[in-house]
This record gives C-alpha cells, sequence and structure tokens, in this order.
C-alpha cells in the first residue's frame, strides 16, 4: 500500500526587508539625475540594513549610498533618491540593500509595482532577486532584537538585488521613482508532511512528503490522501513520530501558521481496527456510521477516517440505539477501559457507552459533536477525570451522564448547548464548582442535577430558560446563595430545588402560576420572608416543608385556591399567616410544627374557613383544622371535631380546653405538644378519640366532668391514657 500526503499551505506573508540591490541602466551619454523616491511594504516588524551600496557603472564595484545610517526599516520605509547621483553616464544603476537577518525564518522580495505613468515614461524593472537565509538572533546588550544597533561589524549578512532601467533618460529628463513599490516577504521553513505507521510497518503504508512555504498568520491545511489499494485508517496528526499526543484527528486539518509553529508534521496510519464495525454512505457522501464494538476490547482509538479498496469515508457519527443491548459499545462494555474519540464525529448516539464501567480517566467530547444521545454515558461510574464538553454541543440527551459518580471537576455546560435532558447529570455527585446554566438554555429536564451534592456557589438560571423539570436540582445540597428564578418561568414544578439546604434566599417572579409539590421542601437555610407572588393559584404539598428558617408574616395571596398538606409544615420561625378568601382547600399539616406562630387569620369572604383566636376552622364541617402555640379553641360550640395532627408538634402550648361541643379528636391531635401541663375535656359522653391523640404530651393530666372517670376510662382510644384521667375539680 503506498499513501500520499498532500500540504495545502496558503504562503505566508512576513514583510521583513532583508536586502534589496537596485541597479539602473541609462542609455545615455550625459549627465542624468534621480528623483523622488522608493517605497518598501513590509509588516510591522524590522529588519536591520547594514549597508546600501550603489553600483553606477557596470565596471565599478559598488559603493556606499551617502548619508545612509545603519540601522532598521520599520513597515511602509521610504527611501530618498533625489540627486543621488550626478554625473551618470550610463542608462542603469544598482542598488545592494545588505541585510541582516534577526528571525529564525527567510526573507525575500515578493513584487515590485511600478505605476502606470511610469510604465508609459519607459521606467521597468529588468530585474530583482535574492533571498536572506537563516541567520542566528541579532540582540543588543539588553537582548532586545528590534532596538538601533551600531556594533555588526562581525555580523553574517546577505544581499538582495534589484534592476531598475530607462532607455529614454538624460538630464532633462531625469529617472523618476515616484511610486515604486517593493515589498518583502518573510517565509518559515519549508513545512514537510510524513505518512507513518502505528501497529503497522511503514513498507505497508508506504512514505509520502509535502512541502511548501507557510506564511505566518495565514491558514495551512495538512491533507491526507490515500492511493493505496489495501485497508487503513487515519488516526491524526502528530508533530514528531514518537509523540504521545495527536494534535488533530481530522484528516483535513486547517491551522494558523505562527512563529512557533512546528515545519514537520506526521500523518498517522494503522491497520483496520479489527472490534469496529462500520455502515458506509459512500455513494451519497462518503460517510461512515461507527456500528459496534465487539467483545474483548480494551482500548480503543476510533479514526477519523477509514480506507476501504480505494474509496475513503470520514467517520461523521454513531449508532443511535433504541436499546441498551444494541448500544455501539454494548458487546465490550465489561472490559472496555480506554476510548478516543475522532474530531470529525457530529454526534454520540444513544446508549454508545451504556454502563461500560471500566471506562477510566477523563471524558472528553470532541469539538464538531452537536448532540449527545440518551444514556450515552449512563452508568460510566468508572469514569474519574473531568469531565469536557465541547462548544459544538447543542443538546444533552435524558440520562446522558446519570449515574457518572466518579467524574470531577466544574461542569462547564457550553453556550452552544439550547436543552438539556431528563437525568442528564443524575448522580453526578463528584462534579465540583459553580454551575453555570448558559443564556442559550431553554429547558431543563426531569431530575437533570439531582443528587450533584458537590456543586457549589451561587445557582444562576438565565431568562432564556421557560421550563424546569420535576426533581431538576433535587439533593443539590452545596448550592448556596441567592435563588433567582428568571420570570420566564411559569410553573415551579415537584421536588425541583428538595433538600437544597444551603441556598439563602429565593425569588419567585409574578410569572408563576402554580408551585408545585416539595418544590423548596428541605431548603433550611431559606432566610426572611417568604413572598409568593399574585399569580400563584396552587401551593403543593410540603412545598415548604422544614424550611424552618423563614420568618415574619406570610400573606398566602388572592387568587391561591389551594394549600396542600404539609406545605409549611416545620416553618418554625414563621410569626403569623394570613389565608385569602380565594382558599377553598387546605390539606392536613399544612401548618403542622408552626412552633413560632402567634396567630392565623383568615380574610372576610372566605366561604370554607374563618379563624377563631389563633385557630383555623372549617366552617361546614366546624372542624379545627389547624392549631399554633398559645391557641385558644372557641367555646361557642362553632368547633365540633378536631382534624388529625391539628396541633401536631405545638410545644408552646402549657394546657388546652376543648368544648363540650366537640365529638370527635383525631390522629395525633396533640401529639408532641410537650409543653403542656394539663388537658381539659368537658364533654360528658367520651368524644371519639382515635389512637396517638395525646402522645408525647408531657404526661399531662386529662381533666373530665365529675362522675364520668371511670367511663373515659374504659372508652375506645381513651383506655390508652387510663392513668391519667382525672375528675374536673
Amino acid at each position: 500500500m503506498s499513501l500520499k500526503l498532500k500540504l495545502i499551505s496558503v504562503v505566508a506573508l512576513f514583510t521583513l526587508m532583508l536586502g534589496i540591490l537596485i541597479m539602473g541602466v541609462f542609455a545615455a551619454t550625459q549627465s542624468i539625475n534621480l528623483t523622488g523616491s522608493l517605497n518598501f511594504n513590509i509588516p510591522d516588524r524590522s529588519l536591520y540594513v547594514k549597508d546600501i551600496r550603489i553600483k553606477q557603472d557596470l565596471n565599478e564595484e559598488p559603493v556606499s549610498l551617502e548619508g545612509f545610517m545603519p540601522g532598521y526599516l520599520n513597515s511602509n520605509y521610504t527611501l530618498d533618491l533625489t540627486n543621488v547621483t550626478e554625473t551618470n553616464t550610463y542608462s542603469s544603476f544598482t542598488l545592494y540593500f545588505d541585510v541582516i537577518n534577526t528571525t529564525e525564518s527567510m526573507w525575500e522580495i515578493k513584487n515590485v509595482t511600478l505605476p502606470t505613468i511610469l510604465e508609459e515614461q519607459g521606467v521597468f524593472v529588468s530585474g530583482y532577486s535574492g533571498r536572506v537565509e537563516v541567520n542566528s538572533t541579532l540582540t543588543d546588550a539588553n537582548g532586545d532584537s528590534y532596538k538601533e544597533i551600531t556594533d555588526v561589524a562581525n555580523t553574517t549578512y546577505s544581499t538582495l538585488t534589484i534592476s531598475i532601467s530607462n532607455p529614454n533618460a538624460s538630464a532633462e529628463n531625469p529617472l523618476v521613482l515616484d511610486g515604486i513599490i517593493i515589498t518583502i516577504d518573510e517565509y518559515v521553513p519549508t513545512v514537510t508532511t510524513i505518512a507513518v505507521g502505528e501497529n503497522a510497518t511503514e513498507t505497508s503504508l508506504g512514505l509520502a512528503t509535502s512541502e511548501g512555504y507557510a506564511i505566518v498568520g495565514d491558514e495551512v491545511t495538512l491533507t491526507a490522501e490515500f492511493t493505496g489499494t489495501a485497508d487503513a485508517d487515519f488516526l491524526g496528526w502528530k508533530t514528531s513520530e514518537d509523540a504521545t499526543e495527536y494534535i488533530s484527528t481530522l484528516p483535513n486539518y486547517p491551522f494558523t501558521f505562527e512563529e512557533d509553529s512546528p515545519t514537520t508534521y506526521y500523518a498517522v496510519f494503522t491497520e483496520p481496527n479489527a472490534y469496529l464495525t462500520y455502515d458506509y454512505n459512500a455513494q451519497v457522501t462518503g460517510e461512515a456510521r461507527l456500528r459496534s464494538c465487539s467483545a474483548g476490547a480494551t482500548s480503543i482509538t476510533v479514526p477519523s477516517a477509514i480506507y476501504r479498496t480505494d474509496s475513503a469515508y470520514i467517520v461523521t457519527s454513531m449508532y443511535d440505539s433504541s436499546s441498551y443491548s444494541s448500544g455501539v459499545f454494548w458487546q465490550t462494555r465489561s472490559t472496555l477501559q480506554s476510548v478516543s474519540l475522532p474530531e470529525t464525529l457530529t454526534n454520540i448516539g444513544s446508549y454508545a457507552f451504556y454502563n461500560c464501567s471500566g471506562l477510566t480517566g477523563d471524558l472528553v467530547i470532541p469539538e464538531g459533536v452537536t448532540s449527545i444521545g440518551d444514556w450515552a454515558f449512563s452508568g460510566c461510574s468508572g469514569l474519574t477525570g473531568n469531565l469536557v464538553i465541547s462548544s459544538s454541543v447543542t443538546s444533552i440527551g435524558s440520562n446522558a451522564f446519570e449515574g457518572c459518580s466518579g467524574l470531577t471537576g466544574d461542569l462547564v455546560i457550553p453556550s452552544s448547548v439550547t436543552s438539556i435532558g431528563d437525568y442528564a447529570f443524575a448522580g453526578c455527585s463528584e462534579l465540583t464548582g459553580d454551575l453555570i446554566i448558559p443564556s442559550s438554555v431553554t429547558s431543563i429536564g426531569f431530575c437533570s442535577f439531582m443528587l450533584c451534592s458537590g456543586l457549589t456557589g451561587d445557582l444562576v438560571i438565565p431568562s432564556s430558560v421557560t421550563s424546569i423539570g420535576d426533581y431538576a436540582f433535587s439533593e443539590c445540597s452545596n448550592l448556596t446563595g441567592d435563588l433567582i428564578i428568571p420570570s420566564s418561568v411559569t410553573s415551579i414544578g415537584d421536588y425541583v430545588f428538595e433538600n437544597c439546604s444551603s441556598l439563602t434566599s429565593i425569588t419567585i417572579p409574578s410569572s408563576v402560576t402554580n408551585i408545585g409539590s416539595s418544590a423548596f421542601a428541605g431548603c433550611s437555610e431559606l432566610t426572611g420572608d417568604l413572598v409568593i407572588p399574585s399569580g400563584v393559584t396552587g401551593i403543593g404539598s410540603q412545598a415548604f416543608y422544614n424550611c424552618s428558617g423563614l420568618t415574619g408574616d406570610l400573606v398566602i395571596p388572592e387568587g391561591v385556591t389551594s394549600i396542600g398538606s404539609y406545605a409549611f409544615s416545620n416553618c418554625s420561625s414563621l410569626t403569623s399567616i394570613t389565608i385569602p378568601s380565594s382558599v377553598t382547600s387546605i390539606g392536613s399539616y399544612a401548618f403542622s410544627s408552626c412552633s413560632g406562630l402567634e396567630g392565623i387569620s383568615v380574610e372576610e369572604g372566605n366561604s370554607v374557613y374563618h379563624s377563631s383566636g389563633n385557630c383555623l376552622i372549617e366552617t361546614d364541617s366546624k372542624a379545627l383544622i389547624a392549631g399554633c402555640n398559645n391557641s385558644t379553641i372557641p367555646t361557642d360550640g362553632s368547633v365540633i371535631s378536631i382534624d388529625n395532627s391539628a396541633f401536631v408538634g405545638c410545644s408552646g402550648l402549657t394546657s388546652i380546653s376543648i368544648p363540650s361541643s366537640v365529638i370527635s379528636i383525631g390522629n395525633s391531635a396533640f401529639y408532641r405538644c410537650s409543653g403542656l401541663t394539663s388537658i381539659t375535656i368537658n364533654a360528658t359522653e367520651p368524644p371519639s378519640l382515635i389512637s396517638g391523640a395525646f402522645d408525647n404530651t408531657n404526661n399531662a393530666p386529662i381533666y373530665v366532668p365529675a362522675g364520668t372517670v371511670e367511663t373515659y376510662q374504659a372508652a375506645d382510644g381513651w383506655s390508652d391514657y387510663a392513668d391519667r384521667i382525672l375528675a374536673i375539680a
């Protein structure tokens, strides 16, 4: 097999001046004058000129130009030659520029431009030549290569030549130079490409070189062309044959040539990897799709290009599976330890590396990949290095990195991503640093960052996000600072920020209409007043459960119709709650263990609830559904039942008197009212009592009407507290 590499190089332009020789010939026997100046077009680097010499006679030796001082010629240098000679008897003359090269490069005259008017007058360039080769860098005492240097006597230099003539020149018709532009380019040494084999002999792959000039600042493209008849895989480009890393895996590698760029590049080919199979599309686009990897592979390098029977295929994609069992690397999931992906890939298919738990090290998504499929790296628990997502990725599929518990470092989502799928990073507990969601993202999926407990810093959700899935940031316990939800979000889903216990404040925008179940449950470090916007119509169960740092007065806005069970349970620092007339449903335990409450008030017009003292009462059933410290149950007969857990955890209660109108007391109604010193029951017939109603109540005595002690002690439920039941004095 023979391989040929072709260098497509753009000749780069470094315009520093090395030396110029100008020779003029005048076909006249009388005195002739020069007029005007020569202009030099060079880049913003300087060129040291030791001497400028002029030669007027073909038989003479050139002599130094009178008045010229050695030094650096900079960009757009102008050399005034007016009246430089007065006795020229020839129709041509020569100038020599003796130049010292101060860089690791080569200099030569690229071209000479004459304006049309001079051409009409007969002026022409009869020739220019010369190239200044690489010399050692010229420096002054301070090590500065670009300052004026006067002592260059022992420094080598080269000469460039140029010839200008005008056969029509005479004393009355002087040679005009104005408008002549001499352009000088700086070149680096030739660029060479070499084909080498990896896991294959050089003779079977062939050896090809291609060379050309590269101009600093311009783009050079290294191109590998296949000319053999055997099969081969292209792996990438190296800057030395024994280099351990590729500078690119692109078969056509474009790059900008810089001063420090290498001048030799190695194209690495290998015999086809027997583990890998492909789907081909040569008839249409010459593309190949990685289909599968057979069992037993431990280390895989996916080539960027494959050559089969004189045809070239670029590997652009991976098979997009609908099942884990047909994922690309499923057969080798138990043995695969490392994989290298080419820059030619545009997508990583669903289930590609599903459950490849042996993969280790960093995970680098190559530049060029635009999408990462569902479950692509799910279960790759052995990945222990950094996760690097390229800036070309626009979508991250559901469960893409779910369970990659060993990935470390900051999670940097590039600004190209528009959507983050369900479970995308769920369980990536070792990812650390700030979570920065770029402004390109419009949706954050269900459970996308759940259990990412290593993420720290402020959580900033950009205004581009319109939807946040349930459980999206659940258990991200180290996210800190102020949480500002953008106005583009209309609903806060269930469990979205559950147990984000380090968040210190939240701002809910007026656009939000619903707060889901357990949305902020366990956010125990949230402090200050909680402001629920006026557009909210529902507050889910446990929405603010255990938000013990919330303080002040909680005003639920008009428009809210339902408050879920345990919604504000254990918000122990709230001091008062105002319920609007629009509320028609309050779930059980909604305000349980709000031990700091001093009162609950219901706005006028509410048809379902009213308040009496610090108690919340349901109008139709006359059930006491919530209580608080130091509550007084009304004795006017308006209460006939006390609901389940009505006063649970009200540790500030010291005594309670239950009116004779009450006929039932619910489960755990006074559970954990540990400050009670007495309980008085005024009904002569024992109300129905569900077990646990008076558990953990400091063994406070239960007083009942005289003559009913034995009846209470024998009644269902009450018998559990028989030794505490006493007669009212």
